[in-house]
């Protein structure tokens, strides 16, 4: 991967956690392997989520749950809201996973993010589509929020959160 390929992958990476700190507490990397997983592919079964993801079907279908809205049968705190799942109708046992209209916003949010990081960084993530419907927290401001605290307080910022990412994936090499 060239250097500037690179640099924008790692800022739509930084812009996305961002997003994903000012808009829920604690969104963990395999809720956001899982969200994306369904947003390619909507309407997968939850085993089918499992192998997409690799991961085991157990971690799959608690993601799930916690990602489904808090008022679905058998949802997971936090019930995040974004994913539900649908009951085969032929099949009691096996369950479909779909976006709702808040995971369909994050969705084209993280899209437009990954399509042109550089308007992201200029213009602000309230300027994304779709970022509004999230209802941020109470309390974060749109711009910087948890995500862009000084590392010098002990917390890491978003940016070089996604640098040591990207790099944990190789996307620097």
């Amino acid at each position: 991967m060239s250097g500037s390929r690179c640099g924008a992958s790692r800022n739509a990476l930084a812009a996305i956690v961002s997003l994903l700190d000012e808009a829920f507490d604690d969104f963990t990397f395999t809720e956001l392997i899982t969200l994306l997983a369904v947003c390619e592919h909507e309407g997968l079964s939850v085993s089918s989520v499992a192998r997409v993801c690799r991961f085991t079907e157990a971690t799959a279908s608690r993601t799930v749950r916690r990602l489904a809205p808090g008022d679905m049968p058998g949802a997971l705190p936090p019930a995040r809201g974004l994913l539900t799942l649908v009951r085969a109708p032929n099949d009691n046992r096996s369950r479909y996973v779909f976006l709702t209209a808040r995971g369909r916003a994050l969705c084209q949010a993280i899209d437009v993010m990954i399509g042109d990081p550089a308007r992201v960084r200029l213009v602000g993530a309230d300027s994304i589509p779709g970022a509004s419907e999230l209802e941020l927290r109470p309390g974060v401001a749109q711009s910087g929020g948890p995500g862009a605290r000084d590392v010098a307080s002990g917390s890491v910022s978003a940016a070089e959160r996604s640098d040591r990412l990207a790099c944990s994936l190789g996307a620097g090499t």
